[in-house]
């Protein structure tokens, strides 16, 4: 299912993929969220690019996401909020007026539309939001995601957005299920994961919101490529040797056109080092363990 396996060591265990493209793969650190790291598909020739910051004004550095969408690179801070966007000619960013937005996580969709996920306390509900930067008609469409027991834990998850096919998808942490929606946020689908799925609870008298004990994460991690969800999810299938579910992932692969699993492949434990983060692109699996990015080549 792999092959032709490529190795760097970054010395550290806070990368992530920010983005790539054909020649490049760029990588940003969580520790240092004003820098860039560049190299090729080879992972050779790697360098460090500084951000240039222009009236930033005050940002929770810490909390910044940085996502390159080539020709355009974005940080996405949901503290204060700020939204910074540069190009990758010379990451010279600029403030994207929000109006104040708050967001608990941001995907661009063009270079002035996101799509934002808002909790609203208020009414216990979490929403997707489209939202038009450095324009005054505030949010344009919004998705209000189905809670079971209460809207915070039960609808908390990631997004990701297909350019290959303008799908945006969501995936739920604690619900072995995802919502596909298209660029407007109209509905397409709900599907299943193959996984067994976990429930949340209220605790009445203490007027708090908890995780089933345990509490379990259905999907831990995922990403997008080429009309393809991957996921991977922690807990070990019915069908798998608890011995060997030790020293490997699993990502689990389904059709974006229908919901449909596909099939499973799996990420050996690196030098001891499990899955941390991953992203495929191109059908080629970059995968982050321990301080290590590894390349993988997914036969399909």
């Amino acid at each position: 299912m792999m092959d032709s396996m490529k190795e760097l060591d970054l010395g550290y265990n806070s990368f992530y993929l920010a983005g790539a493209t054909t020649k490049h793969l760029y990588l940003a650190n969580a520790t240092y969220p004003q820098s860039i790291w560049i190299t090729n598909h080879s992972l050779l020739d790697t360098q460090r690019i500084d951000f240039h910051i222009v009236n930033s004004g005050k940002i929770a550095w810490k909390a910044v996401r940085v996502i390159v969408d080539s020709p355009d690179v974005f940080c996405l801070e949901p503290i204060t909020p700020t939204i910074l966007k540069a190009d990758l000619a010379d990451f010279t960013f600029h403030r994207l007026d929000i109006s104040n937005v708050n967001f608990s996580l941001s995907v661009p969709l063009s270079v002035s539309t996101f799509v934002n996920l808002v909790y609203d306390d208020a009414k216990d509900e979490t929403r997707l939001v489209k939202m038009l930067a450095d324009e005054r008609s505030g949010d344009t469409r919004s998705y209000t995601i189905e809670k079971q027991k209460e809207g915070l834990f039960s609808t908390d998850g990631m997004i990701h957005f297909d350019r290959s096919n303008n799908r945006l998808v969501y995936i739920y942490y604690y619900r072995n299920q995802f919502l596909c929606l298209d660029s407007n946020l109209h509905f397409l689908y709900q599907s299943r994961t193959i996984d067994t799925i976990s429930q949340v609870a209220r605790i009445a008298a203490e007027n708090k919101i908890t995780l089933a004990s345990p509490p379990l994460v259905v999907n831990k991690l995922s990403c997008i490529d080429q009309g393809i969800l991957y996921i991977n999810s922690p807990r070990l299938a019915n069908n798998e040797d608890e011995k060997g579910f030790a020293s490997y992932s699993v990502i689990d692969m389904y059709s974006l056109k229908d919901g449909s699993y596909k099939y499973s492949f799996n990420i050996p434990d690196y030098k001891g080092q499990k899955l941390r983060n991953f992203s495929v692109i191109n059908h080629r699996i970059v995968a982050f363990q321990g301080h290590f990015m590894l390349t993988y080549r997914l036969n399909r």
